[in-house]
């Protein structure tokens, strides 16, 4: 079989007088879709297109461009590729060619993904033409887009220019660009009209070049001579868990990233909800026309790439190191001074940062990720390691690779030193030990500023000594805790509490506030090294100087050994990183809000708590009386309930809601706590606010809510949440999904779980305490163990489009932002009073003991409802638990029970009456009653195929296997007249190991085990 060969010849340029219409059918609509949330107008867009038909046109002039616009602005399905795919024709022959996923087109051709042999299309006999759409196949097009960008911090000046003002903004560095023919046209923000408003004006423009091979060398210009002409703005980047600010990006009043080949322009029709039609939404045409009609093209002959002196003006103004180079006929630029170990990236729904997804990959190791200097949804980028805290992140829609610079952070860390040299030494000194420390490492370099900081005080010192660093290992540790920062262990590494992390806040009008926050964060060898530098004296003891032999001194004597100041030992920083560090303090986590001690103390003070391992950092006023009364408790539980006000719950609900906020913010005076379900019968009920609303409560900021991973990914994500120490766990349309796992159970009752480290194949312990999990959605199903582990509300407006909703009671968030201090002292002053009073009707619940005798308990003595009825209903509405209760009624009545406690029971406990084995089963159903029989496989899963029914035997395995996972559960069922509580268990007489021994044939007995009789069976249950 002969593999297809593709067209593949570069097109001249005089022969790119073309734009390229893909008709999307993956997805099928590709305009931007609108809909009203909570009175605010949410926008949501397609970011590619796997799978279409392509269709070349010819715009070679700007009424034939404009033609193709009006056209597609009015079809919700087509996008725009300003760009020609080699070998293609259709322009002059009207030939479409399907669009297909670079994979999908390297299946049809027998090459591998990222060949050369997939550029351009593949012609096939008999069927249509087929192509991807990879910029190696592509040339671009003579019409360059001018898209409208108002990046967050845009100056109000900039974003108030239309488009005329902003292309005469932008000529100051392409000259003749306000001068050429153009062809405007709306974009789809603009065309979403509101009652009574008028649409906005254009937002895109295309512009004809003179020669499309130059558009990289201008994009290059224009990216360097934007920033060093001051025509951009620093665009803040924002952390995608938390929402802080972690770096910045040069832009300009246009987004450049629409100036490369390949790039999809969506302007086809936006469309929107019902909701906002029947609002009195609109949406305009485009208005397409023609501006400097007969300006002629845009000239770019006179254009470079950036000269060296623009390249170090640009440095010495942001920091950022830019390189080009030519890769196979295209500019690929390499950014280095960007891209730090701190810098936060996302992967398939992930957030971690640099370094943490270097820690977790081998050397070579290649993982696609989000674009992290630009908006990205399609994981257009990838990260390679290329060793111990090293690699790189290169972005595939910019050809940019973005690289540690390590140069620069070797000089920042000498002129560091330099500085705090200067003030304890002479010049000569400084000069000396700078050029030193330039020709090490940088972390060596750092720490030679202890001998100079000596000078300050006293401070502790380390003697070292090769041999004993074991030794001098433990002495370090025992100050970690005592560094500023300090330093503690949390899952299996070391983290210090940082101050400086900084959360974006909004109001209710869309205002944002930038707060500081106290986290942790990850320690670094260089971070180590400079603290442990600071805060000690490390020195070494020389052998004392030895006089030479003289007739004056025949027996000479050494003299005193000399003290001598030494630098940090790397092997001391190394073995610090990896030692287990049983004798650093560990920490739970970082608190914002104060607290109750498990002893029923308050925990007020700022700072690190030794009795419940967790750091406090608070700024609240708090009102909670010294001895508080059940009228304290009463109207404090009033003060509560306005947080709740606005949400359309019955009563067991909203003191489930009541629950859950207390118990967020007494979560360290207790090890474990249930979970909380949120559930509603459709979109807009109010089910996140509800869990902003606690979150908030809790931790002072807006918690960071995920959707809910699908399949695997569930696990990877908690996993990294647990690791990085994420104290409101709020996971978001979980709708029709099943909750259960190990993972989910065991992180909700046990005080620390394994984890993996994502990419590797070792585990750490997480802790679990402080950690509370809240997850909504429309209907989803709690099942199995997972039953016992959760409380659920049930949020009902009632009404077909809740989003519509007009509230007459205030908002929640707004409530806390002007006093949290009030709502926290009402929790305090609840807990506090329940204790004061001695506790009465302490309620008790299993894993969950301590949050049972305090929060839940409480609540009952203020009169609520029992919040444990919504668990016993869901464990009453386990699909899983009825397929038990169904398969133990048919053993039972096939088999009978045997007694526990009674002659059938062998001394050890064990049941020696009335065994039988799973074939007996079988057959004794399948004598008297075949169809039961087939009942009890259908149960266990053993289905037939193609309308047959399954055998005996094929029955038989399915319920041996069914068994043994269910054995030794406790269920109630009905037989002879009577309600009884039976577990199926293993039969027999015990082994020297104590397992239950098999027959002499190797098979497996069991037994129905009546563990109790609770009375005659009620008519209308079982």
């Amino acid at each position: 079989m002969s593999v297809p060969q593709i067209e593949a010849p570069a097109t001249p340029a005089d022969q790119l007088d073309v734009v390229t219409v893909i008709r999307s059918t993956s997805p099928a609509t590709v305009g931007k879709q609108y809909q009203l949330v909570n009175g605010e107008v949410v926008k949501h867009q397609v970011a590619n297109i796997t799978a279409g038909v392509a269709y070349s046109h010819m715009a070679d002039t700007a009424a034939a461009l404009a033609k193709i616009l009006r056209w597609v602005s009015q079809k919700t399905d087509r996008a725009i590729c300003p760009a020609k795919w080699h070998g293609d024709t259709g322009a002059s022959e009207g030939r479409p060619f399907d669009i297909v996923t670079e994979g999908e087109l390297a299946r049809i051709t027998g090459h591998h993904v990222g060949s050369p042999e997939l550029a351009g299309i593949l012609n096939r006999a008999g069927r249509r033409r087929v192509a991807a759409r990879l910029r190696r196949g592509l040339d671009p097009s003579v019409w360059l887009l001018l898209d409208l960008d108002d990046a967050p911090g845009i100056p109000d000046e900039w974003r108030a220019m239309t488009m005329a003002e902003r292309i005469a903004f932008l000529a100051a560095i392409i000259p003749g660009l306000d001068t050429c023919e153009r062809v405007e046209l709306r974009g789809s923000s603009a065309r979403v009209i509101a009652p009574g408003k008028q649409p906005g004006g254009a937002s895109h423009a295309y512009v004809r070049v003179s020669d499309p091979h130059m558009i990289a060398t201008l994009k290059a210009f224009v990216s360097i001579a934007m920033v060093t002409h001051g025509l951009s703005f620093p665009s803040p980047r924002f952390s995608r868990t938390d929402g802080s600010v972690i770096g910045h990006a040069h832009r300009t009043v246009f987004d450049l990233a629409p100036w490369g080949a390949g790039r999809l322009i969506f302007c086809a029709r936006p469309t929107l909800s019902d909701g906002m039609i029947a609002a009195g939404w609109t949406v305009a045409d485009a208005d397409v026309r023609i501006v400097n009609e007969g300006g002629g093209v845009l000239d770019l002959s006179g254009f470079t790439m950036p000269t060296p002196e623009m390249l170090d003006t640009f440095q010495e103004m942001t920091g950022e190191r830019i390189s080009y180079a030519n890769e196979g006929g295209s500019i690929a630029t390499r950014s280095a001074g960007l891209l730090t170990l701190a810098t936060e990236i996302e992967s398939r729904g992930v957030v971690q940062t640099f370094g943490a997804w270097l820690a977790g990959m081998r050397d070579g190791e290649t993982m696609r990720c989000e674009a992290c200097f630009r908006y990205s949804v399609s994981e257009a980028a990838f990260i390679r390691r290329t060793g111990p805290e090293a690699g790189y992140l290169h972005d595939v829609g910019t050809s940019t690779t973005y690289t540690l610079d390590v140069e620069a952070l070797r000089a920042e860390a000498v002129a560091d030193l330099s500085e705090r040299l200067h003030e304890v030494l002479s010049p000569e000194t400084v000069a000396a030990a700078v050029a030193e420390s330039r020709a090490d490492h940088a972390a060596d370099a750092v720490t030679t500023e202890a001998s100079a900081m000596r000078a300050q005080g006293e401070r502790a010192q380390v003697v070292y000594a090769t041999g004993v660093e074991h030794l001098l290992v433990q002495r370090v540790l025992e100050e970690l805790p005592r560094l500023n920062p300090p330093m503690f262990r949390h899952a299996g590494g070391l983290v210090y509490v940082s101050k400086s992390r900084e959360v974006r806040m909004f109001d209710n009008e869309g205002r944002p506030t930038l707060l500081k926050t106290t986290a942790m964060e990850r320690v670094r060898p260089l971070l180590l090294g400079t603290e442990l530098a600071k805060n000690l004296d490390f020195v070494k003891l020389k052998p004392g100087a030895m006089p030479r032999r003289t007739l004056d001194n025949p027996n000479p004597v050494r003299g005193a050994p000399v003290v001598t100041s030494i630098d940090v030992p790397r092997v001391i920083v190394s073995k610090v990183m990896e030692t287990t560090m049983e004798t650093v303090p560990t920490i739970s986590g970082i608190i914002s809000t104060p607290t109750m001690r498990p002893d029923g103390s308050l925990l007020t003070a700022n700072g690190f708590d030794n009795d419940t391992g967790f750091w406090l950092d608070h700024d609240l006023v708090l009102s909670v009386p010294e001895t508080p009364t059940k009228a304290d408790a009463l109207a404090a539980l009033e003060v509560l309930r306005e947080l709740l006000a606005g949400f359309p719950m019955d009563d067991m609900s909203a003191t489930v809601a009541l629950a859950h906020m207390m118990g967020a913010v007494l979560r360290p005076a207790f090890p474990s706590m249930p979970g909380l379900m949120i559930e509603a019968p459709a979109a807009g009920a109010g089910k996140s606010h509800l869990t902003k609303t606690i979150g908030f409560l809790a931790h002072g900021v807006l918690p960071a809510v995920s959707n809910w991973p699908k399949g695997e990914e569930f696990a990877k994500h908690l996993h990294a949440m647990l690791v990085a120490g994420v104290p409101f766990i709020a996971y978001d349309n979980a709708n029709g999904v099943d909750i259960t796992g190990d993972l989910i159970c065991s992180m909700l009752t046990e005080p620390q779980v394994k984890v993996r480290i994502l990419g590797e194949t070792r585990e750490i312990t997480a802790p679990t305490t402080g950690v509370v999990l809240t997850i909504n959605g429309n209907h989803p199903r709690i099942k199995e163990d997972a039953t016992q582990r959760f409380l659920t509300l049930y949020i009902n407006p009632g009404m077909a489009n809740p989003r519509e909703r007009v509230f007459d009671t205030p908002d929640p968030l707004d409530l806390l932002r002007q006093d949290r201090g009030r709502f926290v002292s009402a929790v305090l002053t609840i807990a506090r009073a329940y204790r004061a009073a001695d506790a009465p009707g302490a309620l008790s619940y299993g894993s969950f003991e301590a949050w049972s005798r305090l929060v839940r308990s409480a609540l009952v003595w203020l009169g609520c409802p029992d919040v444990l009825e919504t668990t016993r209903a869901a464990i009453a509405e386990d699909p899983e638990l009825h397929k038990l209760v169904s398969v133990v009624g048919i053993v039972v009545a096939a088999m009978g029970t045997a007694a526990m406690g009674t002659a059938a029971m062998g001394t050890d406990g064990m049941v020696t009456d009335g065994m039988w084995t799973v074939k007996k089963l079988i057959a004794d159903i399948q004598a008297g009653d075949a169809m039961r029989l087939q009942t009890l496989g259908g149960l266990v899963g053993a289905g037939g195929e193609r309308g047959v029914l399954p055998g005996a035997d094929a029955i038989a395995g399915r319920v041996g296997h069914y068994l043994r996972t269910v054995r030794d559960r406790a269920v109630t069922v009905d037989h002879d007249g009577r309600r009884l509580e039976v577990k199926l268990s293993h039969a027999g007489e015990r082994g020297r190991d104590g397992r239950v021994k098999p027959d002499r044939n190797g098979v497996m007995r069991w037994a129905v085990v009546k563990v109790r009789d609770l009375g005659p069976s009620t008519p209308g249950e079982g």
